[in-house]
């Protein structure tokens, strides 16, 4: 069995990205955001701030489609043989650049979800109401993939 080569690699480590991104967008979108007929609004159960919801969410998705985007361009390498040296090198840049953005997007949005999530649960303490069944599961699966989607970017 042959070793595996830095472009395969790559594009493992992109799919697993692009796995991570669909469970934080996907948990977000449906238990940690919900809709509230009566008051005809969503409610984001990250201490009640829908920018912590939708800032997870842009991650998520924006992570899914370079992701994506990216790992198109790697399984096309017969293709870019055929390109010059000088785009192949731009390709490359562009590709450690947009990295770099998601792992700090990803390092900023799980710092801000879990200091949203812990406040919502020193709130919840404090008051007669409870949490409402599977938020709290949902709640720290997509804490935990932003986590895990720091390193995943990291090594890009």
């Amino acid at each position: 069995m042959e070793p595996l080569t830095a472009a395969v690699l790559r594009t493992i480590v992109r799919i697993i990205g692009l796995v991570f991104g669909i469970i934080v967008l996907a948990t977000i979108s449906d238990k940690v955001y919900e809709h509230d007929p009566e008051a005809k609004r969503s409610i984001c159960f990250f201490n009640n701030k829908p920018s912590a919801c939708d800032f997870g969410m842009a991650c998520g998705g924006l992570s899914m489609i370079v992701a994506f985007v990216f790992s198109v361009l790697d399984c096309a390498a017969g293709f870019q043989q055929y390109l010059e040296p000088t785009i192949r090198r731009l390709l490359h840049a562009l590709g450690l650049a947009v990295s770099g953005i998601l792992s700090v997007l990803w390092l900023a949005g799980f710092a801000y979800m879990t200091n949203q999530w812990l406040k919502y649960l020193d709130l919840e303490k404090g008051s007669d109401t409870s949490t409402p069944p599977g938020l709290k599961s949902a709640a720290e699966a997509c804490l935990a993939f932003s986590f895990l989607s720091i390193p995943v970017w990291v090594s890009e």
